[in-house]
């Protein structure tokens, strides 16, 4: 998502719901069987947005929006398991000298989709978010 999307829903949430756009995070992820929402040029800091990425950009405020006129109480915890068969899509940190020269002839600190069950990987904790509502729901 272009930094441009990422500036429009902000002034679009503050509008809507009060909340300062400093004080307003956006994480996200990508697919590989989606439409882009980096416009002409990703590499251009400013530029006008097209229809998606308008649309984008509404889409994110709204579901502020809406969040934000259904806030109530919540319980909030956090967990992690050792799951090594489950890291092999993730991009994990390898143990000293196990990581392959890249193509640019350097050695990265992490690697991209290391083997399942591999035993270079530092880390194989996954981590895990629940929230309820304080009765349990």
């Amino acid at each position: 998502m272009h930094r441009s999307v990422s500036a429009e829903a902000r002034k679009l949430l503050a509008e809507a719901t009060g909340i300062p756009p400093e004080r307003v995070m956006i994480s996200c992820t990508h697919t590989h069987s989606a439409a882009s929402a980096l416009g002409q040029d990703r590499y251009t800091s400013e530029q006008p947005l097209d229809d998606y990425q308008r649309f984008v950009a509404h889409r994110i405020s709204d579901g502020v929006r809406c969040a934000a006129g259904n806030l109530r109480p919540a319980e909030i915890a956090f967990g992690t398991a050792e799951a090594q068969e489950h890291v092999l899509n993730l991009r994990r940190f390898m143990c000293e000298g196990t990581v392959p020269v890249n193509p640019f002839g350097k050695t990265d600190k992490v690697k991209m989709n290391p083997p399942g069950g591999s035993k270079d990987l530092t880390d194989p904790t996954v981590s895990s978010i629940a929230l309820r509502e304080p009765d349990g729901k």
